[in-house]
């Protein structure tokens, strides 16, 4: 899957972008369905055995706010204004980059945002960007020309500065020595987000 996710994120051709976005989703979503369906219902089942109504009030109360529910919402209201004003902006320069493709307003399709998941839209920097006579705001580029922070242990340290910036403790030295913070060569490994309380067992690494 790896050079899909590529695909989605360089490729700029509305039909190969849709054509992979909907391979995917009819080679995996679509078989998974039913199995999918069988694992919430088992979720659901083992979250009222401990005492929940269902799996989802579970991870909510890992959060430890009783109003959780409420905060998101008042969280969503405030942003929901800006959100609109970038969706608009953004809707408006992937129907300039693709004509007679994107509605200037409707939704925007997935497949046009550089993700396989629309998780972000980073990828899509290149047509969205504001200013186009301005200095580059593209960080990654920035960071390439840049010989301090050439390597993984020195781009984590940045990473790592920026946090303690805003009042964070600094990670302990054993995130550095148990951490991969670059893929191996001489092995496939999954390299996929997750989130885990950290002082569960003192152990925090990538």
């Amino acid at each position: 899957m790896p050079h899909l996710v590529r695909l989605m994120a360089n490729s700029r051709d509305y039909d190969e972008l849709l054509h992979s976005w909907w391979g995917w989703r009819n080679e995996s979503g679509r078989k998974m369905r039913q199995i999918y369906k069988e694992y919430i219902g088992l979720t659901n089942k083992g979250a009222k055995e401990n005492g929940y109504t269902d799996r989802g009030e579970a991870w909510r109360l890992a959060y430890e706010v009783d109003n959780f529910a409420t905060l998101v919402e008042q969280l969503w209201k405030e942003l929901k204004p800006f959100y609109i004003e970038i969706h608009a902006y953004v809707r408006y320069k992937l129907a300039k980059a693709y004509p007679g493709k994107v509605s200037e307003k409707d939704y925007i399709e997935a497949h046009l945002l550089g993700n396989m998941w629309a998780q972000n839209w980073v990828n899509i920097f290149d047509i969205v960007m504001p200013y186009e006579n301005k200095s580059n705001l593209d960080v990654t580029s920035n960071l390439k020309l840049d010989s301090r922070y050439n390597t993984p242990k020195n781009l984590t340290r940045l990473a790592e500065s920026f946090f303690v910036s805003l009042g964070l403790k600094e990670l302990p030295q054993s995130f550095y020595e148990k951490s991969m913070l670059q893929k191996p060569k001489d092995r496939e490994v999954v390299c996929h987000a997750s989130a885990w309380d950290f002082n569960l067992y003192k152990d925090v690494r990538f």
